[in-house]
């Protein structure tokens, strides 16, 4: 072949080449940055799920905020009715060109989902369940507005508003501030849970939340390096009493824990026990087989120590080993 045929040759794979790139870059254009593309992609996933996904509107873009109205998720074989009045979602492109989805903003309002009781399905195997995610997903702020769930038609659960941060990365999975709202009480979370490292991270939690008739509050503070986790508990409602303790994340779980609790009302805890007050100083350790439990309680007064209770757990069976009541 001739200098000037390969030459020849050359120039016209380089315009090929340059052809294909060209069209790439318009059609990821086309698809990021206008209404019609991410309509496009939508109805690419909406078909991808064999009907079980719906949403009446969608504008913007990928590009810029997406908002989606009128979402709706069915799949009758699981008895799951998910529907979304809306969601918008603000993501920042440049992150995917470094293996990251970044995405500032998620806002979704008007969450109805009804679960509904199915028989049992046959278990299909399936691969182990995995931690790693396929990209680097970063959500730098996550808000529900308006979210309930049902049972068989039964209300279970109901949230004014729910706001965090959340990172599914290599590193594993990090939950930053949390703050949950509802008219059964509020949960505040302030500090990072990851799993990285075997669960390490540091926080402290203040909750108040009704259970039937008995509204429970108190505060949470907590911490842990992946080895060893210490836990800080007071309830400062229906009772007080503190709980500190502290866990080793092996597999046997080895625990140690203290409890206080000053003499109470036993009609707080136990309605119609013909007791009056309580108190309780107990201390305790063991691990997932094993434990050991010594201290006081109180009952109208009169003290009754426990040295020791010991007791084995094997096969879901709770076996006592020793109790000695003085």
């Amino acid at each position: 072949m001739s200098g000037s045929r390969a030459m020849k040759w050359l120039k016209w794979i380089g315009i090929v080449l340059g052809s294909l790139v060209l069209i790439i870059v318009l059609v990821v254009s086309w698809v990021l940055f206008t209404q019609s593309g991410a309509t496009f992609a939508l109805e690419r996933a909406v078909g991808s799920m064999q009907g079980k996904l719906s949403y009446q509107k969608a504008t913007g873009t990928l590009s810029s905020p997406l908002r989606l109205e009128g979402v709706r998720f069915v799949d009758p074989v699981k008895g799951v009715d998910a529907r979304v009045a809306s969601a918008e979602v603000k993501v920042s492109l440049g992150r995917l060109f470094t293996g990251r989805a970044q995405i500032d903003d998620v806002t979704i309002s008007g969450i109805d989902l009804q679960l509904t009781t199915v028989a049992p399905q046959p278990v299909k195997p399936s691969d182990p369940l995995t931690l790693e995610p396929p990209i680097d997903i970063v959500i730098d702020r996550l808000r529900i507005d308006d979210a309930k769930i049902s049972q068989d038609g039964k209300p279970v659960f109901a949230a004014e508003s729910f706001q965090t941060g959340v990172a599914w990365t290599h590193d594993g999975i990090a939950i930053h501030e949390l703050a949950l709202r509802s008219p059964d009480g509020s949960v505040d979370v302030d500090g990072t849970l990851t799993t990285a490292s075997g669960y390490g991270g540091k926080g402290k939690a203040t909750f108040s939340w009704l259970i039937g008739d008995t509204v429970y509050a108190g505060k949470l503070n907590a911490d842990s390096d992946g080895k060893k986790g210490n836990i800080a508990f007071l309830l400062s409602q229906p009772i007080a009493a503190t709980v500190n303790g502290t866990i080793v994340q092996n597999d046997d779980l080895p625990w140690n824990l203290q409890l206080d609790a000053p003499e109470f009302n036993a009609d707080k805890l136990i309605a119609d026990s013909g007791i009056k007050t309580l108190s309780a100083s107990l201390q305790g350790s063991g691990d997932l087989k094993q434990g050991t439990v010594n201290g006081v309680i109180a009952v109208d007064g009169r003290r009754i120590q426990i040295d020791p209770l010991r007791y084995a757990l094997a096969d879901d069976i709770l076996t006592i080993d020793a109790l000695t009541l003085k």
